[in-house]
């Protein structure tokens, strides 16, 4: 493991505000020179978390531990984290150059000439101020802070608000470029989870503020799969199976389970039903979903 390239533990985490429990004794682990997805619904805790992971604010309980270094008041390892939030209003009033200036000046990896390159391909005026720019410019903006700084830790929370398709694409192919060629610590948090996908080699999903899965994105997908025939068939085939959803068109139906042994699709596909694989957005949402009924719905 080289300095660009740091783990992170989170060992008990739990945050409250006013009474309401927002994150509820998490553990979990981040490899270390991998790109993670944080996905969670609307109010599940990852901004909540990663404010935390990056030393914005402090748990209630629990400890954030870089490279076996608890994070608390540790300024060495603060200055080591790179945290793109969704806008910051602190900058309003400066003008983009200022700012980059800035960051030159406090981030220890800073890359001049690459952030440079990057505000003349995403078309930044340098001599505008943030409080000038549009909802994506904003995003874009935020892009270039966290390619640019290079920081062994870097955290993007929903880095593409406002953005096109065709930018938000660009702004994948350049991160995954520069993770090439610089490796390091990368947690994405974002809800567009179909076109993301492909850049993540770890998910943690946060709900109701605990961990509710983590693992390699590829050992997840596999524990998910869609299962679809002849009502009849299908309906035999899945007795005692976890079924995450069901869609029916007259006498056809389509399932998404979990968990069900190579075996026995096997089985299912010399029988003659169809044995598809499943998205991770279709996992994330029914999984969830399904937590929370189990739950009784609240939040």
């Amino acid at each position: 493991m080289t300095t660009s390239e740091m783990s992170i533990e989170l060992q008990g985490i739990s945050k409250q505000f006013k009474g309401t429990q927002a994150l509820h004794k998490i553990h979990a682990a981040f490899e270390a020179g991998s790109i993670h997805g944080l996905l969670g619904r609307n109010g599940a805790g990852k901004t909540t978390l990663l404010n935390i992971m990056a030393g914005y604010d402090l748990a209630n309980q629990g400890s954030v531990v870089i490279d076996g270094t608890v994070l608390k008041d540790q300024q060495r390892l603060i200055q080591q984290i790179c945290y793109v939030r969704e806008t910051e209003k602190p900058w309003e009033e400066y003008k983009l150059k200022k700012l980059l200036t800035f960051f030159k000046l406090n981030t220890p990896n800073w890359d001049e000439e690459y952030a440079m390159a990057l505000m003349s391909r995403y078309q930044l005026n340098p001599n505008k101020k943030y409080s000038q720019l549009s909802r994506g410019m904003k995003s874009l903006f935020g892009a270039i802070r966290g390619l640019a700084s290079r920081s062994p830790i870097t955290f993007f929370d929903e880095p593409v608000l406002g953005l096109d398709a065709a930018m938000r694409q660009m702004f994948y192919d350049d991160l995954l470029e520069d993770y090439t060629k610089h490796p390091r610590t990368i947690l994405i948090s974002t809800h567009l989870i179909d076109e993301s996908e492909q850049l993540f080699e770890y998910i943690t999903f946060i709900h109701q503020g605990q961990i509710m899965l983590q693992g390699a994105t590829d050992a997840i997908l596999q524990r998910g799969l869609t299962l679809s025939g002849r009502k009849e068939a299908v309906e035999r085939a899945i007795q005692g199976k976890q079924v995450l959803h069901t869609e029916q068109l007259g006498g056809h139906v389509g399932v998404l389970l979990w968990d069900v042994p190579e075996e026995e699709q096997r089985a299912w596909q010399q029988s003659g039903l169809d044995v598809g694989s499943a998205s991770l957005q279709k996992l994330f949402v029914h999984l969830t979903a399904q937590s929370q009924h189990a739950k009784g719905g609240h939040q």
